[in-house]
């Protein structure tokens, strides 16, 4: 239920979703008696998401996220390496034959990165999901290590979660940590509060890696600074109901 209601909700309140209705709305009551009313809210909307876009307000939203975990020295001794996936559109690269991966490309560079480094750790992806056209976000993790010459056996792969919550449970389960050791978990730094507040919450104390750092935007870059309001919003929503919900047993979950 808290999946299904999650989705709806976040369907409705996402910027680019958001503003789409109103203006549609606004378009279709433009010639009848209501045109006052649906001019005035598509204005409040406009004004609102251009200042939330444009203004300082977009940049502290998504840097409080990302600076809430530092980037961590070396880490030596360590028992496994979690990866959560991302949107890495693993249709494209079977379409392509190569690694398509066109959003936060950073934490499989550090993934990969890290298992090198260290020879002897457990390697584990929550690749989330099968989607329903059978592509797989792990696809396109095996790709990248194969063109990077890294060794697929090392990894293990979980298709079980849904979202951060399922995906850390059942990462949770397969990984089996013992107390002592040490797990570092690789996701955007923007997600990191939720993702650590999660595992602590399974008994799984983690070594935050953050990675993909994209607060800093150029006060022009409309389209930029606009994915960066939604990523912010998603995150500050997700903990929130996280929160309420007792999948976080903080709100702001820190260091």
């Amino acid at each position: 239920m808290f999946y299904v209601f999650s989705k709806i909700f976040w369907f409705i309140v996402a910027p680019l979703n958001l503003f789409l209705v109103v203006t549609v709305l606004y378009l279709m009551l433009s010639f009848t008696r209501y045109w006052r009313i649906s001019r005035r809210v598509f204005c409040i909307v406009l004004a609102l998401t251009l200042v939330l876009t444009l203004s300082p307000v977009n940049s502290v939203m998504l840097s409080s996220l990302e600076s809430r975990f530092p980037v961590p020295g070396d880490i030596k001794n360590v028992t496994g390496i979690l990866l959560l996936g991302a949107n890495w559109h693993p249709e494209l690269s079977h379409i392509h034959g190569i690694a398509s991966i066109t959003n936060q490309p950073g934490r499989l560079v550090a993934f990969v990165r890290l298992g090198r480094q260290n020879p002897g750790a457990r390697m584990v992806v929550a690749a989330g999901e099968i989607r329903q056209d059978g592509y797989l976000v792990s696809d396109t993790v095996k790709m990248f290590a194969n063109e990077v010459g890294f060794d697929n056996d090392r990894i293990q792969y979980d298709h079980r979660g849904r979202n951060t919550h399922e995906t850390i449970r059942f990462a949770h389960q397969l990984a089996n940590p013992l107390p002592g050791d040490k797990w570092i978990l690789i996701t955007s730094a923007s997600h990191m509060p939720r993702s650590v507040g999660v595992a602590r919450q399974t008994g799984w104390l983690v070594i935050p890696y953050p990675t993909d750092f994209s607060a800093s935007a150029p006060i022009f870059d409309v389209a930029f600074r606009f994915l960066n309001l939604n990523a912010s919003i998603r995150e500050w929503c997700g903990l929130a109901a996280y929160a309420l919900t007792g999948r976080i047993s903080e709100f702001f979950p820190g260091p």
